[in-house]
């Protein structure tokens, strides 16, 4: 292609352009001929539309390197590149056609002939320019043109003049631009005004020529930036599509005569505060900016001459590269341009990924900060501030939007007086407070907390914008438990990750952020706990406790380890440090202190922080501890692992009620408790409930397997449920813990099923049945302790395996409740009830049997009477129940609106085990119950005192009809139901029984707390148990069978029970290392690793012997010197069996405990009890 060479006189402007084909041959000699033949008009019109291809092209160029720019930052979608790739390919045509057309003129033979031409007017540029000029002249002669050429000519002087004096016109910005179409020497004012405005050249960052031009009428051929100037921007369109005139009027009212609105809005001051459009604000964006804007620059122009490409941000909700690469037409005029004059404003599009965190579906740019001015405000909001001002608002802004439930004040404490932002948010009714020096943020801080109003304290940092209602979870913790100081939030990164969940101080004073950069999703960042510390970004902390400490300490100021210190105090104090992750806070991090002076802060800081609290750090763990343990203070009870088939949905299963409630419990007797449910789902809003007691749920992605690789070696106690769960990881439990196994039945699965194939016939019944049997008495056998809500089920497992170790434990926990009577509407009602979840076969026999056979018999009597049948899923058979009479109502949050309007709780369950959950449930909320025997297992209810208990279909009908039609009796069973459940169902009797089945999670040896300071080796049987004594985990084992006897007097460790000792012979074959630093006291203590018959012992000398390390091998000789009833214990490493038949053979009766592990290999640990005959 040709090369396009702008010429700098004056006459090409008006006439056209020069070529120069590039196919001239060096030497080559040319002839004048003749101008070519060619009409004028078509060759001008090729060459404007050559000219109008480069420009285009230009811009094409222009846009791409922006794309690359902005695509660098923010990456767009394959939608978006095949968009633009599209329009890339439509343009590339165009200027082929362009090109095709080009070539078939230079193929012309006017186009060859006049090549002679040109060649002489390069050799003689003086000659040919005046040649040119007579030929014009003639040829505007002939035509009758001349005066109109003359009057074209005039006019462009004036046009050029007018240009050259606007300051519309940019000269220099203009050249720079356009440096690659402009020759050295060419005229910006000349160039623009013959070809550029033609090729969408801009004269000005705020004067977009192509704009401009597309907005004007067809027949208005004239130069865009003149007809601007000319009519002096009142009727014509706007001048750039980031300036609105008539937003822009509305602010100024009138305007200097002969000044166009974009002349006098650039001519304004810096720092004017009349905005250009309804989003763009030029103080704000001149004070974020202001290191990278010239002195006097208009903030608008700045921003649209290079601030969009560099990336910068016209509002502090507005990302340009984020908008545009969800909106590819964004492209041509910019992001805030389209934004702006597509209504997207009106749409409540999203700008940036900050404004998506709003959650505001219908928020639109822009808006004011304004927040309520409360009388008496629970929580005042410190924002302390320094700079920063797009950080400033966002944070404000999130305020303002997402607080909710919570009376609320905010202070802004802007520590920069020489350029306070404060007074230029526009945040109305906030308290401003400007400090008239630099106090730095811990002086900052205390000044403004001295000013608040708020009964608690929220010291927010200006680079964070807050979560949804992320106040109210943080307030709740504070007042529901007053032994609460401080509570932090969940703190986390701009992309979602977490950068704080909970901090760790160490005994080095160092600190830790847990779970930095780790997805948040995690169940081990989700639960409440109490921590060491919390981030300084966002704590909310008691006003009294803040003012009592005397606020910050002085000692760290200006700033950096003030939240360390706070913290420490207020644990010192007595109060807890508490992280709820309910509260979600990101924090961005502006930075306004430099590295180097933040690092030497921290060093002396650190000094000064140890230096006061010496001796609480030695109580701290060391920076190689587990951070499972770490991460959390220690839980005076230990550690609990819960494994069940899912998170309990407590309003839809009378099980989960159950675990629910245990869970509850544990939380509240001090363990730590850990809920695995096998299914791996975090079903809400259940697992936010457990999370919010303090429950960590282990969930996808984690796993239990992974995780008791990882952990299982911390754990104090394992509880489990239902036999599918159970028996496949029973293995694994005793293999990664060294914790004792409870085993809680919900029912007796195999009984229930066997009990549904002698009601039904069912062969898949029979079937579940024999294949759950074996797998239930195994886990009875192999468990320390199986736990079931049912005496019957007690016996039952008794039969099966006499030597479990079984206790029965009160399925559903009720607090002391007042009920004496029936309520006041009761003689009116005569409504009846059942209540079950219909994923349990029992339930659906009993419901479908109640509808089919009882309630016909019962409507003979009592027509009016309606049938409530509530429950989770039912299926289609209860649902074809439905009727006039009969409501199945499926799933309810709350079964009490139902229990207000029945009489009588119907529930004849045909078969089924262990305690029925809609039967306690029933008693306890005041209804007379009638039921079947089976339904009555394991509350064992006195028929006709405390229910009616009834098996035929005809006799449940006469016992409802019965209640329906006494009064008398109705009251009678609902006075004696509330006594049942006060007396078998209380929170207190359950809180009871765990704690004597749990106790302490102490070192079985020395009672040291925690008994989390166990280390692994590859033997973890050999590993250290307890760091306070030195037992090895085989010694642990043994001194538990040692103390057994006494654990109804809770008696849990051998240093608890020297009073029962004392009296006692007792000889440890070993080292010592086990037992030696508790035992060495008594009298009747010796200890020796010689072979027993080299101990020249007595005979029956010996009350106890202990061998926790597996070494007797004579043992005739250590029959020989045990007294009668003498008590042999040891660890057994490997052939159990073997050493039980070698026991028995000389006259032991042999216990075998399975305190460790259970296994079947060479490796299984035991503890072997022999007692001499």
């Amino acid at each position: 292609m040709a090369e396009l060479k702008p010429v700098t006189d004056d006459s090409p402007f008006a006439d056209g352009m020069r070529w120069d084909d590039g196919e001239r041959s060096a030497g080559k000699e040319h002839l004048p001929i003749r101008e070519p033949a060619v009409e004028k008009h078509v060759r001008v019109l090729i060459e404007n539309q050559l000219e109008q291809a480069m420009g285009r092209v230009f811009q094409v160029e222009e846009r791409s390197r922006h794309l690359e720019r902005l695509f660098a930052r923010e990456p767009v979608s394959e939608h978006d590149v095949q968009s633009l790739t599209r329009n890339n390919a439509e343009l590339r045509n165009q200027l082929q056609q362009l090109q095709s057309e080009h070539r078939l003129l230079l193929q012309s033979t006017a186009w060859r002939v006049g090549r002679r031409l040109r060649d002489l007017a390069q050799r003689h540029p003086v000659f040919a320019r005046h040649a040119r000029r007579a030929a014009k002249l003639a040829y505007w002669t002939l035509t009758l043109r001349l005066w109109s050429r003359i009057q074209v000519r005039r006019g462009a002087r004036k046009g050029i003049a007018l240009l050259a004096q606007s300051p519309l016109f940019d000269a220099a910005w203009y050249c720079r631009r356009y440096a690659a179409m402009l020759p050295p020497g060419t005229d910006p004012v000349a160039h623009y005004y013959w070809t550029g405005a033609a090729q969408g050249l801009d004269p000005h960052p705020l004067f977009s020529s192509s704009w401009y031009t597309a907005a004007l009428p067809v027949e208005a051929a004239i130069n865009p930036l003149v007809h601007y100037i000319t009519h002096q921007g009142r009727n014509p369109p706007d001048p750039h599509p980031l300036f609105d005139t008539g937003f822009y009027l509305k602010q100024v009212g009138k305007i200097e005569l002969g000044r166009t609105p974009l002349e006098d809005f650039l001519a304004r001051p810096s720092g004017s505060a009349i905005r250009p459009n309804a989003v763009f604000d030029p103080v704000a964006y001149a004070e974020e900016y202001a290191t990278s804007l010239k002195d006097g620059t208009n903030p608008l122009a700045h921003y649209a001459a290079e601030g969009e490409a560099d990336g910068f941000w016209p509002h502090p909700l507005f990302d340009p590269a984020w908008y545009t690469a969800r909106h590819p037409a964004a492209v041509e005029f910019g992001a805030l341009a389209h934004y702006l004059r597509e209504k997207k404003c009106a749409k409540g599009v999203v700008c940036s990924e900050h404004m998506a965190q709003l959650g505001d579906s219908t928020l639109s740019l822009p808006f004011a900060l304004s927040f309520p001015e409360e009388r008496a405000p629970e929580v005042s909001i410190i924002i302390p501030v320094y700079g920063h001002y797009y950080d400033t608002w966002r944070c404000l802004a999130s305020v303002m939007l997402l607080t909710r439930k919570v009376p609320y004040e905010v202070i802004i404490a802007d520590d920069r007086p020489s350029r306070p932002i404060a007074s230029l948010l526009g945040a109305k009714g906030a308290v401003q407070i400007i400090n008239t020096e630099n106090l730095g943020f811990l002086g900052n801080s205390n000044t403004a907390a001295r000013r608040a109003r708020g009964r608690e304290l929220m010291f927010l940092n200006n680079d964070t914008t807050v979560g949804d209602n992320w106040l109210a979870p943080m307030l709740s913790l504070m007042k529901a438990d007053p032994c609460v100081g401080v509570v932090g939030c969940k703190l986390l990164n701009g992309d979602g990750t977490v950068q704080e969940a909970g901090g760790i101080i160490y005994g080095t004073g160092w600190g830790d952020p847990f779970g930095k950069n780790d997805r948040a999703d995690r169940g081990c960042y989700n639960y409440v706990r109490e921590v060491d510390v919390v981030t300084g970004a966002c704590f909310l902390v008691r006003r009294h406790l803040f003012e009592k400490l005397g606020g910050f300490d002085g000692r760290y100021a200006p700033a950096f380890y003030e939240e360390f210190d706070l913290a420490t105090s207020i644990r010192d104090a007595g109060y807890r440090v508490v992280y709820q992750p309910a509260s979600c806070v990101r924090h961005h991090g502006s930075a306004s202190y430099g590295t180097e002076m933040r690092d030497r802060q921290t060093l002396k800081n650190h000094a000064t922080f140890c230096r006061k609290w010496q001796t609480l750090l030695a109580t701290q763990p060391a920076p190689d501890t587990s951070r499972f343990l770490s991460r959390e203070r220690p839980s005076p009870r230990g550690i609990i692992l819960v494994i069940d088939d899912k998170v309990p949905e407590y309003d839809k299963h009378a099980g989960a009620v159950t675990l629910f409630q245990y869970l509850r419990l544990m939380r509240e007797l001090g363990l730590r408790v850990i809920y695995a449910p096998q299914d791996g789902k975090p079903l809400e809003p259940y697992t936010s409930a457990l999370q919010q007691l303090g429950v960590e749920v282990l969930h996808a992605p984690d796993r239990l397997d992974r995780w008791l690789q990882a952990y299982g070696l911390y754990v104090d106690f394992i509880w489990t449920a239902r036999p599918d769960v159970t028996f496949p990881i029973l293995s694994q439990l005793r293999r990664h813990t060294g914790a004792p196994i409870l085993y809680y039945t919900h029912d007796l699965h195999y009984l229930r099923e066997m009990r549904r194939y002698e009601l039904e016939g069912s062969i898949w019944a029979l079937q579940e049945s024999q294949r759950l049997k074996p797998m239930e008495l195994k886990i009875f056998d192999v468990v320390d302790h199986v736990l079931t809500p049912s005496a019957e089920e007690k016996l039952d497992i008794l039969r099966e395996v006499p030597h479990a170790n079984v206790t029965v434990v009160p399925p559903y926990l009720f607090g002391n409740t007042d009920l004496t009577d029936a309520p006041a509407d009761f003689a009116s009602r005569r409504d009846l009830i059942f209540v079950g979840g219909f994923d349990h076969t029992p339930n659906v026999d009993a419901a479908v049997w109640l509808g089919q056979e009882i309630m016909p018999l019962v409507w003979e009597k009592h027509p009016d009477s309606t049938l409530w049948i509530v429950g989770n899923v039912p299926p289609p058979n209860v649902q074809a129940l439905a009727s006039e009479r009969v409501q199945v109502t499926g799933f309810v949050p709350e079964l009490e609106p139902y229990f207000e309007k029945a009489r009588v709780s119907v529930n004849p369950l045909r078969y089924g085990a262990g305690v029925k959950g809609k039967i306690v449930t029933s008693l306890q909320a005041g209804i007379p119950v009638v039921t079947t025997t089976c339904g009555n297992e394991g509350i064992q209810l006195e028929d006709g005192k405390e229910a009616l208990i009834a098996d035929k279909p005809e006799d449940i009908a006469q016992a409802v009809i019965r209640l329906l039609d006494d009064e008398t009796l109705c009251r009678t069973l609902i006075r004696s139901g509330a006594e049942v459940v006060r007396t078998r169902f209380s929170a207190s009797r359950a809180r009871e029984i765990l704690r004597n089945i749990l106790g302490d999670a102490l070192c079985p040896v020395c009672g040291s707390r925690p008994r989390q300071a166990r280390y692994a080796k590859a033997d973890w049987r050999l590993g250290l148990h307890c760091t306070n004594c030195g037992v090895d985990n085989l010694g642990a084992g043994v001194a538990q069978i040692v103390v057994t006897p006494w654990h109804r007097e809770r008696i849990n460790t051998m240093r608890d029970a020297l009073p029962y000792l004392q009296d006692l012979r007792i000889h440890e074959f070993g080292r010592g290392d086990a037992f030696r630093a508790a035992l060495s006291g008594l009298d009747g203590y010796t200890c020796s690793d010689k072979p027993i018959d080299r101990l020249l012992y007595e005979d029956g000398l010996i009350d106890l012997f202990l061998n926790p390390e597996d070494q007797v091998q004579d043992l005739p000789t250590l029959h020989r010197i045990l007294k009668p009833g003498g008590k042999y214990i040891c660890a057994v490493l490997k052939r159990a069996n073997e050493k039980i038949e070698s026991l028995r053979k000389i006259g032991f009766q042999v216990t075998i405990y399975n305190v460790d592990m259970y296994d079947s290999d060479e490796t299984s640990l035991q503890i072997i009890e022999a007692l001499r005959d």
